[in-house]
C-alpha cells in the first residue's frame, strides 16, 4: 500500500497559478491585521470589524482555491476586486509618503491584487480545459511565471525604496512646522503627549497653528464641535481663530486616544 504523498509534495502537484492566487489572497488577509496593528486599529471598533472581516474573506478564497475548488477562486476574486475599488483612495497618498505606517502594505498589496486578479480570470476561463494542462498557468518557466516574477520584483522594489526613504521623511517632518503652536508629534498615536504642548493657553482671538509632524494622517476635532479639521497629511496645517473664552478639549478623529486641550484667557 503506498503512503499519501507529503505536505511539500501536495504543494508541488498544484499548478502555478493556484500557488501565486493562494498565496496572494493569504497575504492579503494576513496583511490587513498586520495594517490594523499598524495604525493602532481596535479589531472591536467598527472598521477594525470591517477589515477583519475582509481578513476572513481573503483567508477563506485561498483555502478554496488551493484545493482547486472553482467557489474559492470565484469568491477571492470577488473580494480582492472590491478590496481594490474601496482601499483605491490610499494608493496616492501610500506612493506620496511611504513612510507612512501602512504604506509598505499598500505598496505591496495593490500589484498582487492586479496579478490575483488577472490569474483567477485567467484560470476560470481555462476551467473546463484544465488549468494543469494549460502551460502559462501550470508552469513556472511560461508567461504567466514572468507575470508574477515582474510583480514580486516591483513589490520587493517598492518596499525597498520605501524602507529606505522612511528615516529621511521623518526628518524632514521632524524639522519642519516652524511656527506652529501646537505640534502633532512622530508616533502621535502611542505618544504620551501626542499634540506638543498637550495644553496650550492662549488669549481671546488668538489664531491656533497645528502642524502634523507625523508620518501617519490625523484630524484636530473639538469634543464640542466647536472646529473641526480635514483629514490632515504628514506635513498638512490646520488653524482655527478663537473668539471666546473658555476651555476646548479636543482629539484625533481616527485615533480617539489622541487627545488635547486649548484653554482661552
Amino acid at each position: 500500500m503506498d503512503a499519501p504523498p507529503g505536505t511539500w509534495a501536495r504543494i508541488r502537484s498544484k499548478p502555478f497559478a493556484i500557488l501565486v492566487i493562494t498565496a496572494g489572497l493569504a497575504y492579503l488577509g494576513i496583511g490587513l491585521l498586520g495594517l490594523s496593528l499598524a495604525y493602532g486599529l481596535s479589531l472591536t471598533s467598527g472598521f477594525g470589524i470591517f477589515l477583519l472581516v475582509f481578513t476572513l474573506l481573503f483567508l477563506l478564497g485561498a483555502a478554496g482555491t488551493f484545493l482547486i475548488g472553482r467557489w474559492g477562486m470565484v469568491e477571492g476574486l470577488v473580494v480582492t476586486i472590491v478590496f481594490l475599488v474601496l482601499f483605491s483612495y490610499v494608493v496616492p497618498s501610500a506612493f506620496a509618503d511611504p513612510a507612512s505606517p501602512g504604506a509598505w502594505y499598500i505598496l505591496s498589496a495593490v500589484p498582487i491584487s492586479v496579478l490575483v486578479v488577472i490569474l483567477s480570470i485567467l484560470s476560470l476561463v481555462r476551467w473546463k480545459a484544465g488549468i494543469a494542462q494549460t502551460h502559462y498557468l501550470a508552469s513556472p518557466h511560461s508567461g504567466g511565471g514572468l507575470l508574477t516574477f515582474a510583480v514580486l520584483g516591483f513589490v520587493i522594489g517598492a518596499v525597498l525604496v520605501g524602507t529606505a526613504a522612511s528615516p529621511l521623511i521623518a526628518n524632514l517632518l521632524m524639522s519642519g512646522g516652524q511656527g506652529a503652536d501646537v505640534h502633532i508629534v512622530p508616533n502621535a498615536m502611542n505618544a504620551p503627549t501626542p499634540y506638543a504642548p498637550g495644553t496650550l493657553t492662549v488669549s481671546v482671538n488668538a489664531t491656533v497653528r497645528w502642524y502634523n509632524g507625523d508620518t501617519n494622517q490625523h484630524t484636530v476635532t473639538s469634543d464640542t464641535g466647536v472646529f473641526a479639521s480635514p483629514l490632515l497629511d504628514p506635513g498638512g496645517w490646520f488653524s482655527f481663530k478663537f473668539t471666546q473664552k473658555g476651555t476646548f478639549p479636543y482629539h484625533c478623529e481616527p485615533h480617539p486616544n489622541m487627545t488635547g486641550t486649548v484653554v482661552v484667557t
